[in-house]
């Protein structure tokens, strides 16, 4: 029981430090690495940001309806080829087990992608995996590497 505490300590201080370390703080405030806090064994490419990896595409769409409704998604490709054809190596981990994510059972059983990986909000995760067609807006795409 012990260990397991201890874990928990540890992944949440690990946790911790890769929020302090990706988000920019307040302005005047210094970031994380700034300070030689350093998470992980690679460093940042030039842009710090998911397109910095070849191959790998980011989009997305926001929705905007009045004053009061913003939502959106992003889509994450890990490369330009055909992702069921030639599938991505993958694994899941869950970092505080709140949210939804539909998927993970395939991930877990066969270690690979075949889709896109589809971030939204929580009560909207059904919508994301089976979108209505006859909505659906262009989504903005970046491509990496």
């Amino acid at each position: 029981m012990i260990g397991s505490h201890s874990s928990l300590l540890s992944n949440s201080l690990l946790a911790g430090v890769a929020v302090l370390a990706l988000y920019p703080a307040a302005a005047g405030q210094k970031r994380a690495r700034d300070l030689g806090v350093a998470p992980g064994v690679l460093r940042p490419g030039p842009l710090n940001a998911i397109t910095d990896v070849a191959g790998v595409a980011v989009g997305y769409i926001t929705l905007i309806d009045g004053d009061s409704i913003r939502t959106g998604v992003t889509a994450i490709v890990p490369h330009s080829g055909n992702l069921f054809q030639e599938k991505a190596p993958a694994a899941i981990f869950v970092g505080n087990g709140f949210g939804k994510l539909a998927g993970s059972t395939q991930v877990d059983e066969l270690g690979n992608l075949e889709t896109p990986v589809i971030l939204t909000r929580a009560i909207s995760h059904q919508h994301s995996a089976c979108p209505d067609r006859g909505n659906a807006a262009p989504i903005h795409r970046r491509s990496g590497g």
